[in-house]
């Protein structure tokens, strides 16, 4: 059995983090994510579960695309953090 690689995305999750930095419009995050999607990517970490309604909206709007990978999000073990990813619904946390 021959090995696999598994690629992650976290473009908006550590590109973003930066002081004075955000996504475009959600429009466009989306075509990002689905460019990258092409590539091959089998994770696209797309923001953190408890950040604000900008970010929770780029989550819902990731899982609804048809994707070859799979859209994450992350959180801490904390029960707020896991009741936001069970919220959202996201397949990987």
């Amino acid at each position: 059995m021959g090995r696999q690689l598994v690629i992650k995305d976290t473009t908006f999750r550590d590109g973003v983090q930066g002081e004075g930095v955000q996504a475009t419009e959600l429009k466009d995050v989306l075509l990002a994510i689905q460019a990258i999607d092409r590539l091959g990517v089998s994770y696209h970490e797309v923001g953190f579960a408890l950040a604000s309604e900008p970010i929770r909206e780029r989550i819902r709007a990731a899982c609804e695309l048809k994707l070859n990978g799979k859209v994450a999000a992350f959180g801490r073990t904390h029960p707020d953090d896991i009741s936001a990813l069970t919220s959202l619904k996201v397949p990987v946390g």
